[in-house]
């Protein structure tokens, strides 16, 4: 395995190559910072993998090796030790084919989700591609404004992603828990 340094110092020039971070407004005068995008090479390991699949010239289709999940149960441990089930790990393609399998799975159309905004733009495509209507929750500094989801036909789940929101409110265990309470008393039938 290659175990050369990342350098996450080079400038690599985007631009022309079908970015969709820079291409998709082509001026340089802007910085696109609306997309989790990298601007930087692949690890050397990850390009070394890619270089040896290339070569062997065959991309049918293949099973999710083992080594994957165990990664992912070394990683949780390590980080948050947590130890979680292999039954736990579900593979996909992607970040957005996953919030949607998820909202299929836990919701029937016409139900209700409710949102932490801002949240990323897949999230709303998501719950309503899958017939599920939004219930927008607006976090503040202090706790999250649950009041748009007590009122009429509560939400039967939360959707969160805490690269865009608040930290703040969302430490507060009372606040998450008063969210959860809401969409939880919907499937218990206690609305």
């Amino acid at each position: 395995m290659n175990t050369e340094k990342f350098n996450f110092d080079e400038i690599v020039d985007r631009r022309g190559t079908h970015a969709v971070k820079w291409d998709y407004c082509p001026s340089d005068d802007v910085i696109p910072m609306w997309v989790a995008d990298m601007d930087f090479k692949a690890a050397p390991c990850i390009m070394e993998a890619l270089r040896k699949r290339v070569e062997h010239g065959v991309f049918g289709y293949v099973n999710v090796p083992e080594e994957f999940h165990t990664s992912i149960i070394n990683w949780f441990e390590r980080r948050h030790n947590w130890t979680i089930d292999r039954d736990m790990i579900e593979y996909t393609t992607g970040v957005v084919p996953a919030i949607s399998a998820v909202i299929k799975a836990i919701t029937k159309p016409g139900q209700k989700v409710a949102i932490l905004t801002p949240i990323y733009n897949c999230f709303f495509s998501s719950i309503k591609n899958n017939g599920c209507d939004l219930q927008p929750t607006q976090p503040s500094r202090t706790r999250v404004d649950t009041r748009g989801a007590q009122q009429g036909k509560r939400p039967v789940s939360q959707a969160r992603c805490y690269r865009h929101q608040r930290r703040d409110s969302l430490r507060d265990g009372n606040a998450r828990h008063e969210l959860y309470t809401i969409c939880i008393g919907d499937r218990r039938g206690t609305r």
